[in-house]
């Protein structure tokens, strides 16, 4: 009698574990429905929480295409990123619609952001010093011979650094400017940081264009 009670109860336990598992699996796999506006408004709402949201390709991300935006008819619009199973957005997908499962993400900007920010530009900066004072010395090494038959080739090599550095010295500039600005934008908040919302994109389809006479 008592064996059978054990093995009664033991059947009981397996059962409420298979069940228990389910249970888990389904709110796992939930997925919630949401439009442009919801996601615009709301987005705090579902950070970590996956999605699945509509739009219009408005743009993607040229180098790389890790990144793009979709937008709805009253031109708010959401940044996707593309997740680990998401080679890249191409580019021929601007203008469609699509259909995004993914992921809601949030980066806030606080003041320790800014700070390592500043440190990653300040260390781009001493690492261009560094290669220019090598070119520097280096170019000083050149023979009057080596200078004499390629000063054409070095005139073109000189203009084409000069561009990409003052390219790279109004990129900076802008960065330092952008932090300034989000520094100014903290201040204001009660919270001491800015929120930045986007969606980490699991998988995608673009809609089938419905025929004219259908």
């Amino acid at each position: 009698m008592e064996e059978k009670m054990i093995k009664n109860v033991f059947a009981i336990l397996v059962v409420a574990l298979v069940l228990f598992a389910c249970g888990n699996k389904e709110t796992k796999d939930e997925i919630t429905k949401i439009d442009v506006n919801e996601f615009v408004e709301n987005a705090v709402n579902y950070v970590d929480q996956t999605v699945s949201i509509e739009g219009t390709v408005i743009h993607t991300c040229e180098h790389g295409g890790k990144k793009m935006f979709i937008s709805d008819d009253e031109s708010r619009k959401v940044k996707i990123t593309a997740g680990e199973d998401v080679p890249k957005f191409e580019q021929t997908l601007e203008g469609s619609d699509v259909i995004i499962e993914g992921v809601v993400r949030e980066l806030r900007i606080d003041e320790k952001y800014l700070v390592e920010w500043e440190m990653k530009i300040q260390e781009e900066e001493a690492k261009e010093k560094e290669e220019i004072e090598a070119d520097t010395t280096k170019s000083e090494e050149v023979t009057e011979e080596m200078e004499a038959n390629s000063a054409h080739h070095a005139e073109d090599e000189f203009e084409h650094e000069a561009e990409h550095m003052d390219k790279e010295s109004h990129e900076q500039h802008n960065a330092y400017k952008q932090i300034e600005d989000l520094r100014k934008q903290i201040a204001e908040t009660e919270e001491g940081y800015i929120s930045y919302f986007s969606i980490e994109c699991l998988k995608f389809e673009e809609k089938a264009v419905e025929e004219e006479n259908k």
